[in-house]
């Protein structure tokens, strides 16, 4: 096998969905489960974060549980969904934070979220910045609707996003207002702005009109938060061409969705149509009974059809006692031959299939791809379906079943009535071969999905040509052990490990560790140096672990001058020779001369302040000397880049909170030239000010011009806030370091190794310990590759923003001297 090659290994696959058995066994539920047990009957190790309401035992909110199901592993975090705003519904931190642990915990090779629905969409931008391959699977609309079936409470059905007209359908109230709501924010965003901010023509508005308002700027900016979550992941997944049409209309790029309909488990031998002994029909509706599944039209168009030597059985939770629905289906059912059947569970569908001669879906909403038209297809059962969404595509007219016009219960009653004139048409009536995917073929698909996504993180810039796990050291001296997937140096001696890079030539590479940190080791010191061939390169921290678990990256810049060379890691810290501990979990290297040749790792070829733009559009602001301020309108700045070299590189961005913004959701995208690279944010403020860093990675071409900043996180979509101080390009892997923190760091490891035999030595390495901690602290903050999102609960007030807008609006009346309305108005000029 080549150096790179993941053609033949056995790989770690995390699914993320949104319930799993035997808590929920709904449709893209079970459809999780059946494909990791699959794909692990291939030989990969699979593994499941799922969602759990309660886990009963009086455990806190966002507790973390790992358990056995069907031999998988089961994460699960506890979340009964009591959100405090509605932002929390589609970004969760403390979610963000388990998920952290989990990868900490399974190491994948690749994550595949089944569903973000009551989780969080932070943990797609998390494995973007740890270089984890993603697959992000579409199986129904919520990533464009908030409700998640594009319907509103009142039944009427959308047609995609509506922007801010959301909030009013979120929230199940003036559900007139919808479309005003969202003309307003099309014609006049300033008004929502102020609505948001508490305030109308700069003045402060009632408590209970601010609390009525409350939350529509998270819904405002779902969209941009979300739909940029599923474009950031490698690649996204629609099991219908229906769906995936309609998500590319929403603002999904065309080339990043793909068409994957999904696969069955097999069946037992008896679950196919059996011979028939009578002369009546047997029709049948199996699924939920809620309203946009149209039962009541179903029977609407039995009533029409009268009781011809008919029967309709109808299975799925029956309760008219406690639901009004349900009451009323019973209402319409009376004198005709219909029998409500109850639920069943999913081993009893053979039993099921054989008391119907045909299916009815009868929605009227936009199925997607329904699992029971794919299990009655296994079965080789007829249906009739609306002529709507997935269910039309999936069933061929004339062929393995009918459409009829969605909501029309004549349409529905004449197809129906065909089978009561023709008998011979149950015969007839047959699903092509090819009709049904099994879930080893779609296993299989999958699995080459997989393997393709890693191959091209790998073979990408800056991506990994060669790579092995820790343990795989040829030799080792000290106390190294290893744990679990781990090699752990301990402290207390010198320890070493030592790996043979090859064959990969010679020329410029990059180094990389991949090194895990637990919370329990919390309080201890961790480092060490890097050698090739004897000779020191590079150094690992030192640092102190945090309070969860984590993997951190070390990237070393070198050049090989020989085929074959050793990697020595040891335990020692560069500069004082002290033993630390040290946990390794892989080393990898990157190929830093293919393709053109690129800037030295770590050099910086552009360092440019806040205001050196090449060009200016939209509502930019200048904020001091060397600060740019991009909205509240669309806006964009360009930095000249004509005379960096050719070659990937890293772009920082230092990015300014303020203390009173925890209202305020502040992020960008980022171009080369045209072509997009990347996103910096969403990230909300802490409460405190503080410089934020967002690192995106492009290359840079001969032909490349200039490096754009856009405030928007989608094309269309609703512009944010962006901030920008200092702008640095450098080549790859280049790292933002706390100069001032290692400086001082430096300084008392010195006067550690001059006093170690002194009674002040003990102090002074806790001194040491300290500095450490307060200096991860803040490398953690400035590490926008691990994504850090943290929501404010609720609004603040701002002192004095009514007094200052109130000057402002009398300095603009007297300069412009035109009719006053709103300050949005007169900003606009």
């Amino acid at each position: 096998m080549k150096p790179g090659s993941v053609s033949a290994s056995r790989l770690r696959i995390l699914s993320v969905v949104h319930g799993f058995p035997p808590e929920s066994a709904a449709g893209a539920e079970l459809y999780c489960l059946h494909l990791a047990l699959s794909l692990q009957g291939r030989g990969h190790h699979c593994s499941i974060l799922t969602r759990s309401p309660d886990f009963g035992d009086g455990t806190p909110e966002f507790s973390l549980r790992k358990e056995e199901y069907k031999k998988l592993s089961v994460w699960r975090v506890s979340h009964r969904l009591q959100h405090e705003r509605l932002s929390e519904a589609y970004i969760e931190p403390r979610i963000d934070a388990v998920f952290r642990k989990v990868l900490a915990a399974e190491r994948p090779d690749v994550v595949h979220f089944q569903h973000l629905l009551h989780l969080s969409a932070g943990m797609v931008f998390q494995c973007r910045a740890l270089n984890i391959p993603t697959v992000v699977h579409c199986h129904d609309y919520w990533s464009i609707c908030p409700r998640v079936q594009l319907i509103r409470p009142n039944g009427v059905l959308c047609e995609g996003n509506m922007g801010a007209g959301c909030f009013p359908c979120s929230l199940d109230f003036s559900l007139s207002q919808i479309e005003r709501v969202t003309l307003l924010e099309r014609s006049r965003p300033l008004v929502l702005d102020e609505l948001e901010r508490g305030e109308r023509r700069g003045e402060p508005i009632t408590p209970s009109r601010r609390k009525l308002w409350q939350g529509i700027g998270d819904i405002r900016r779902r969209p941009a938060v979300v739909i940029r979550a599923y474009q950031e992941a490698d690649l996204a997944l629609a099991p219908s061409r229906f769906l995936r049409q309609k998500l590319i209309d929403s603002g999904f790029q065309e080339d990043h969705l793909r068409y994957s309909p999904y696969g069955l488990p097999p069946r037992s031998p008896g679950s196919v149509r059996p011979d028939r002994n009578d002369s009546s029909i047997r029709f049948g509706y199996i699924g939920a009974l809620v309203h946009h599944k149209g039962v009541h039209v179903l029977l609407e168009a039995l009533r029409m059809l009268g009781n011809r030597g008919i029967e309709l059985r109808i299975y799925g939770a029956f309760d008219p006692k406690k639901d009004p629905y349900h009451l009323l289906l019973q209402g319409q059912a009376e004198g005709l031959n219909v029998r409500f059947l109850g639920a069943f569970s999913s081993r009893d569908l053979d039993r099921v299939h054989r008391a119907i001669d045909v299916l009815v879906v009868p929605s009227i909403w936009n199925e997607n791809s329904p699992f029971v038209v794919h299990e009655a297809a296994q079965s080789g059962i007829p249906c009739v379906v609306s002529d709507r969404g997935g269910m039309k595509e999936l069933v061929r007219h004339g062929v393995s079943g009918f459409h009829f016009a969605s909501g029309d219960a004549t349409d529905l009653m004449r197809k129906l009535a065909s089978f009561v004139e023709d008998p011979t048409l149950l015969d007839r009536l047959k699903w092509p071969d090819g009709s049904v995917r099994t879930i080893e073929e779609n296993a299989k698909e999958m699995e080459a999905t997989y393997r393709e996504l890693i191959q091209q993180r790998r073979n990408g810039p800056g991506a990994a040509v060669h790579g092995q796990p820790a343990t795989a050291a040829i030799t080792r001296s000290g106390n190294v052990v290893r744990e679990d997937d781990d090699l752990v140096l301990k402290a207390g001696g010198r320890c070493r490990v030592e790996y043979v890079l090859g064959p990969l030539g010679t020329g410029r590479r990059l180094l990389r560790l991949i090194v895990p940190v637990r919370s329990d080791e919390q309080g201890g010191v961790f480092g060490g140096r890097i050698t090739l061939d004897g000779e020191v390169v590079g150094g690992v921290g030192p640092f102190s672990a945090g309070g969860t678990d984590e993997l951190r990256q070390v990237d070393v810049p070198v050049e090989l001058s020989r085929d074959g060379a050793t990697l020595g890691i040891e335990n020692l810290g560069r500069e004082d020779g002290l033993p630390y501990t040290l946990r390794l979990q892989r080393v990898e290297v990157i190929d830093l001369d293919a393709g053109s040749p690129p800037p030295i790792p770590g050099q910086v070829v552009r360092d440019a302040t806040g205001w050196e733009w090449q060009s200016v559009t939209g509502d930019v602001q200048r904020q001091g000397p060397d600060m740019a301020i991009l909205g509240p309108g669309l806006s964009e700045v360009d930095l000249d880049l004509t005379n960096v070299p050719p070659g990937p590189v890293e772009v920082a961005v230092w990015i300014p909170v303020m203390t009173k913004e925890t209202d305020v959701l502040l992020g960008g995208r980022v171009f080369l030239d045209e072509k997009e690279i990347g996103a910096l944010g969403p990230v909300v403020s802490l409460g405190g000010e503080e410089i934020r860093i967002g690192r995106v990675y492009g290359v840079v071409t001969g032909e490349t011009k200039s490096l754009r900043f856009m405030n928007s996180l989608v094309d269309q979509g609703p512009p944010l806030r962006l901030r920008i101080k200092r702008v640095v390009v450098t080549g790859v892997s280049a790292r933002v370091r706390s100069h001032i923190q290692d400086e001082e760091l430096r300084e008392f490891h010195q006067r550690l190794h001059e006093s170690e035999k002194t009674q002040d030595a003990a102090e002074l390495k806790k001194h040491a310990r300290i500095l450490e901690a307060e200096r991860d602290s803040l490398r953690e903050h400035s590490r926008n590759l691990e994504l850090e999102m943290a929501v404010a609960r609720g609004f603040i007030s701002r002192p004095g923003v009514a007094r200052v807008l109130g000057r402002l609006r009398r300095v603009l009346r007297s300069r412009y001297r035109h009719p006053w309305k709103n300050i949005g108005s007169c900003l606009l000029h």
